[in-house]
């Protein structure tokens, strides 16, 4: 299946039923995900039949009700509805769709964004210098971020990012790479690699070798397979983990994901869609969602699985509103790799 056994939960904050492997979670109802790319007999427009809406007492002409987790197993009724589960039953905790919602909203409670935004202290005057230092309050500290590069050495040296597959291959933007990177294990060890081969894989989307493999203490992001839809649906509001190039990790929720595109070079292709708006499912999500800023093309964007990083996609292109960045896409790595 396409996620591995996620671990357990850290410091208490985070359930034990999330570190069950994926193959005993339940994947949405085919008949039900089919319906999330369907607008026909819904009045509130929020995803949900009106039938199916009516039978568990939620209102079909409101689309508010869409993301209320009235059950509180993690699942708003939105997801409910995608994995035919009750919405007032808290039944639906063994989904990927509850695990990697709690996952996220269970580390950033009650959480400062002042503080605890910023992956690493000083960033760009310590990392000139070569030094790293993690952030005490940085609110994923717990997960194993060594797969994203920290630096590089030419212009924009924070940006350009690069996102570890296996130990000795990276993705990242076609448009916006380098070919050096720095890379900061769990340890602050902190070792160089060079870019020695690369193919594009899509129109954005590059595919890199490095002269040697990175030691065992450096993680490579989990890439799954492309059955994750099954288990994401579109994804709608689900909040995913976003780096930026200053080395900041943001909440953002996932929109969409397209239907398959066709690319200027005729390559057919899926995209996820993220939004950073101010509309976010909770405030608290609200809150921790400002660290997407200009030059972030190639950032990766995960999916937390209990301490899992599942990586979807890369950061290709972005919508301003003003000077913030509102929404960003990527092409769907599980569909890239696979092709």
């Amino acid at each position: 299946h396409c996620l591995a056994t996620a671990s357990t939960s850290t410091a208490g904050r985070l359930r034990s039923d999330m570190a069950q492997p994926l193959s005993r979670r339940r994947a949405c109802s085919c008949s039900l995900a089919e319906r999330c790319w369907r607008s026909g007999g819904m009045q509130g427009g929020d995803g949900m039949l009106d039938d199916w809406e009516i039978l568990h007492g939620l209102s079909p002409s409101s689309a508010a009700d869409a993301t209320l987790d009235v059950g509180g197993d993690g699942l708003i009724n939105l997801h409910e509805y995608w994995c035919d589960t009750d919405p007032l039953v808290p039944d639906g905790s063994n989904t990927l769709l509850s695990v990697a919602s709690r996952s996220i909203d269970d580390r950033i409670r009650d959480l400062d964004p002042a503080t605890a935004i910023p992956r690493f202290v000083n960033y760009f005057p310590n990392g000139s210098n070569g030094v790293f230092q993690l952030n005490t309050n940085f609110w994923a500290r717990d997960l194993d971020l060594s797969c994203v590069s920290v630096w590089h050495s030419g212009d924009n040296p924070g940006g350009k990012t690069a996102t570890l597959i296996t130990r000795k291959h990276v993705v990242m933007a076609e448009h916006w790479f380098a070919n050096d990177y720095k890379f900061c294990d769990t340890n602050g060890v902190v070792m160089s690699r060079n870019v020695v081969q690369w193919k594009n894989i899509s129109d954005d989307l590059r595919l890199g070798q490095l002269n040697e493999p990175l030691p065992d203490s450096f993680k490579p992001a989990h890439v799954p397979s492309t059955s994750i839809v099954r288990y994401l649906a579109t994804g709608k509001y689900l909040p995913t983990l976003c780096l930026n190039q200053e080395k900041g990790a943001s909440v953002a929720e996932l929109i969409a994901i397209d239907s398959e595109t066709t690319s200027n070079s005729g390559v057919h292709y899926r995209h996820y869609g993220c939004t950073s708006q101010t509309n976010l499912v909770s405030a608290q999500r609200c809150n921790i969602r400002g660290a997407t800023v200009d030059g972030n093309s190639g950032s990766p964007v995960f999916v937390v699985a209990g301490n899992t990083l599942v990586l979807l996609f890369c950061k290709h292109l972005g919508q301003k509103n003003g000077e913030t960045w509102k929404r960003f896409w990527g092409p769907m790595l599980p569909f890239r790799l696979e092709a």
